[in-house]
């Protein structure tokens, strides 16, 4: 192989590296400089996991979160809480189950304890604001930490979240989130 050769080698090694390190998504503390998605931002995905903790009962489950605007939003949890695999929409301040093409009320899905309880007290409005870092509604009986951040330049999202209330704890890992 001649130098030059050797040199084209050495450039395209670097430009692939280079690519392959820009494509990672890097854990980490808060970072100053980049942006934090603000309320009401969309269209986003995410995925992730999910645990629930109440005083009686834990439930685990995987979730993908599809944001289409500030007001309309689906998550779909497939996994224990008892379930199977569900899609929970919210249009506004109206959320249901959504069975095939029939809407439902969330009473009907026949949920353990602690995902009743969950559901009953969980602010939906504000569910996907808090999923992205953005500052949370004021809330008087919830409170949001977050644990680790990861980076999607130019954004910086949670990784590992807790909301906690009175009875309920989630611990909420984010695998995937992707703006649109």
């Amino acid at each position: 192989m001649n130098p030059a050769q050797k040199l084209r080698h050495a450039v395209w090694a670097t430009v692939f590296w280079f690519i392959a390190g820009c494509s990672h998504v890097a854990e980490q503390n808060e970072v100053s400089g980049l942006q934090k998605p603000s309320a009401g931002m969309a269209p986003w995905t995410a995925s992730g996991k999910i645990a629930l903790t109440t005083p009686n009962t834990s439930d685990t489950a995987s979730f993908f979160w599809d944001r289409r605007s500030r007001h309309q939003e689906s998550v779909r949890f497939s996994g224990p809480l008892g379930l199977g695999a569900i899609e929970i929409r919210r249009e506004g301040e109206s959320v249901y189950w959504q069975d095939g093409d029939i809407r439902r009320p969330l009473t009907d899905l026949g949920l353990t304890p602690g995902a009743a309880a969950m559901l009953a007290e969980l602010p939906m409005t504000h569910l996907g604001d808090w999923l992205v870092g953005a500052a949370p509604a004021k809330s008087e009986s919830w409170q949001q930490e977050i644990r680790r951040w990861q980076v999607f330049p130019p954004w910086q999202v949670p990784k590992l979240m807790l909301l906690n209330s009175d009875h309920l704890r989630l611990r909420i890992a984010v695998k995937e989130w992707r703006p649109e």
